[in-house]
């Protein structure tokens, strides 16, 4: 209505206009000349629209509407003209109008507004590399004809604030917005989001940029801990790293839990900041608690963060200091510069010491572990002995045990004796027990020398005249007397060469030499026939006779259709494990009516040993089809008469072996089965294998459903159904 009410006005414009050029004077021009009047209306609201631009092509003309609306062009040719409309807030538009000569055409025409959204003052912030440059801002605007909701959205760990983030703008209003960033959350080099300033009908995108500054972290490690007492110990790290920026703080943290930190340290250890990378920095703490437990880390501070060790290093305060004194010194051989020497754990200590021995030198003054040393392994509150060779010979000898207890060293008292020196005696016997793989070396000592050897066994080689540098064994024991050891992992069929040795005053003593050959003997295996063979199944057999020396690892059946020799690189079926006897395996995933090649095999020492080859073919099921069958009809016509029926069958393929019967079965269901429903044998099919037989006694009003069947020694094949509607 409000339309038509402002076409009329227009209408009434134009009468007016059209009665004053009737009464102009120049009555011939306005003959030849024509005139455009029209107003421009709002899409959404129909109400006038002012301030329009509105152009004339051709001619070049324009006009701007008034306040209610309305344009006017006059003196144009007659012709076809585009007026062309725009005004900020609308979409362009266009309408094509026909002037003819001392006409009034209508220009009345409708403009829609642009969809309303807030728009940025630009297209990006970029905060640089300056430190100080933290917070930067931009103006939203709303330039469209209404009151518009807007909110900021982004996705950036770095920008830690904006300032607002949503609101309402009202028509031709302006709001400037401040994105604030956290340098330390920026990743070296370029970085780049983007701020997304989301209105009512659209959004508008703010690419943000800052450059992160290199960053290194502090790295660092626990070096050890020294000196540990009950209350005190000697912390050590080493800077591997100063960081960048350099770090600003550097010392330890502990505490009774594993991987201590700054949050949970009982107490702060600080250093200082002088050192630089590579050095080695400490601090000795005379606050732990006796008999406690500690994990100590280093750790750095800087800008990034908090760095700390990448390793942990735990120690255990005093609570019982160890105790050890020294015994005699026994077994002195004056002969070869052997001897024993023997002391008692006091008091094993809290915690318990990690390392016991003996240190010695020459001369009567107290040795210390910087001389000669020997660490006797075993812990807890015992006597502990250790017997030294090499002892120089016409010598007098100081020696002292020693216990370890948190890396602090406390000692016995002293000890001294003399030595002298005698060589021993002993014969390689025969190599026993030779195997393929494995034999038992022997020998015989007969004199044990003075001081009696510290060690004894066997050397060998495939070269002659083995040595220590060559193959060794070790025999436990002593004294004189027969000493055996058996060895494994010898080669196959190799010749090796043996010599017993014994170690005196750290010299090697050898006896004669001895040969032996190690053996071999192949795996036997043979292919026995194979058994229960179905369409797709078969269990293949064989008996591995000799297992062989070395032992077959793995054994099985490799078999082929392809090929009448097939090997493990065909198909394969396997166990592994040495076997010596009959050996079955179960095969599926065969293929119907397929000839296979079957082969036991065994793998020894990585090669594959074969039995001979035997074949068998897989069962072909024979195939049959039902087909429609003919002749139903009902019997003698009585009220509650039965139906007979003639069923039709073909044999299209006889299977291998070939069926033994055939026939039909048939029921009130899908599916019916010769062992489970009714059936009938046909006795043979003629010569285009086609089969047939004449059922009767079909009930009336019934569906019957009938498959044709071939028997075979492994059960029923059947055809497809064909159903029979008696009625």
């Amino acid at each position: 209505m409000r339309n038509f009410i402002k076409y009329s006005a227009v209408t009434a414009i134009q009468l007016i206009f059209a009665m004053g050029l009737v009464s102009c004077k120049d009555k011939i021009a306005q003959e030849v000349t024509g005139s455009i009047i029209g107003t421009v209306a709002d899409a959404t609201t129909g109400e006038p629209v002012p301030t329009v631009n509105v152009s004339l092509d051709p001619g070049g003309k324009s006009a701007i509407t008034g306040s209610d609306g309305n344009y006017m062009f006059t003196d144009l040719e007659q012709g076809t003209y585009t007026l062309a409309f725009k005004k900020e807030g609308y979409t362009p538009t266009s309408k094509i109008i026909e002037v003819t000569a001392g006409g009034q055409s209508n220009g009345y025409v409708l403009i829609s507004r642009i969809p309303a959204v807030v728009t940025v003052d630009r297209d990006s912030l970029a905060f640089g590399d300056g430190s100080e440059v933290n917070a930067l801002s931009f103006n939203i605007v709303n330039s469209s004809y209404e009151d518009l909701e807007w909110r900021i959205e982004y996705e950036c760990e770095w920008i830690s604030k904006v300032k607002d983030e949503e609101g309402i703008l009202p028509y031709g209003q302006t709001q400037t917005i401040v994105v604030f960033i956290d340098r330390s959350d920026l990743l070296p080099g370029y970085n780049e989001t983007v701020v997304v300033v989301r209105s009512s009908s659209g959004s508008s995108d703010l690419k943000v940029s800052a450059i992160g500054e290199d960053r290194e972290d502090v790295v660092l490690n626990m070096n050890e801990i020294s000196n540990v007492m009950m209350n005190s110990a000697t912390l050590t790290g080493l800077l591997i790293s100063e960081g960048v920026p350099r770090y600003h703080e550097l010392g330890f943290v502990y505490s009774g839990e594993s991987m201590p930190t700054l949050d949970n340290t009982i107490e702060t250890i600080t250093v200082g900041t002088t050192y630089k990378a590579g050095d080695n920095f400490e601090k000795e703490i005379n606050t732990f608690a006796s008999g406690s437990t500690y994990y100590v880390r280093a750790y750095a501070t800087n800008s990034n963060g908090v760095f700390y060790s990448s390793n942990e290093l735990s120690f255990q305060t005093v609570s019982e200091y160890s105790e050890v004194q020294t015994d005699d010194v026994s077994n002195i051989d004056m002969l070869s510069g052997q001897a024993t020497f023997n002391a008692t754990i006091t008091n094993p200590g809290v915690p318990m010491y990690t390392e016991k021995g003996f240190c010695y030198r020459i001369g009567t003054t107290e040795p210390d572990i910087e001389d000669m040393a020997i660490i006797v392994s075993g812990t807890g509150g015992q006597s502990f002995s250790t017997k030294v060779s090499g002892l120089e010979l016409q010598q007098t000898y100081t020696v002292r045990a020693y216990i370890k207890q948190n890396n602090n060293i406390f000692y016995g008292e002293s000890q001294t004796f003399n030595t002298i020196s005698g060589a021993p005696n002993l014969i390689t016997s025969a190599v026993t027990d030779i195997g393929a793989s494995y034999a038992t070396f022997n020998a015989y000592i007969y004199d044990q020398g003075i001081p009696a050897y510290s060690e004894r066994g066997f050397c060998y080689s495939m070269r002659e005249q083995p040595t220590l540098s060559d193959n060794k064994l070790i025999s436990q024991g002593n004294g004189e007397g027969d000493y055996s050891v058996k060895v494994s992992e010898l080669q196959f069929d190799t010749h090796y060469y043996v010599r017993a040795y014994v170690i005196q005053n750290g010299n090697t003593y050898y006896g004669n030499t001895v040969t032996f050959r190690t053996t071999y003997t192949q795996t036997d295996i043979v292919t026995y026939a194979v058994t229960d063979i179905g369409t797709n199944t078969a269990t293949f057999n064989g008996e591995i006779e000799n297992v062989g020396d070395p032992k077959c690892s793995q054994y099985g059946f490799c078999y082929s259709s392809s090929t009448n020799s097939p090997t493990i690189n065909d198909n394969k079926e396997s166990k592994y494990g040495g076997h010596n006897g009959r050996i079955s395996i179960d095969v599926d995933d065969l293929h119907e009516g397929t000839t296979y090649y079957v082969r036991a095999f065994a793998i020894q020492n990585g090669e594959p040993v074969y039995g001979e080859t035997v074949s068998f073919t897989t069962v072909e099921l024979p195939v049959v089809i039902t087909l429609d069958a003919t002749n139903i009809e009902p019997g003698d016509g009585s009220f509650l008469f039965n139906y007979s029926a003639t069923l039709n069958g073909q044999v299209i393929s006889s299977g291998s072996p070939a069926y033994t019967s055939i026939g039909f079965a048939y029921g009130l269901t899908m599916n019916p089965t010769a062992t489970e429903h009714n059936s009938v044998t046909v006795a043979s099919p003629d010569p285009t294998n086609l089969f047939s037989t004449t059922i009767t006694n079909l009930s009336a009003n019934m569906i019957y459903y009938v498959r044709a069947w071939a028997r075979t020694e492994s059960g029923y094949v059947y055809g497809n159904n064909i159903a029979i509607h008696t009625f």
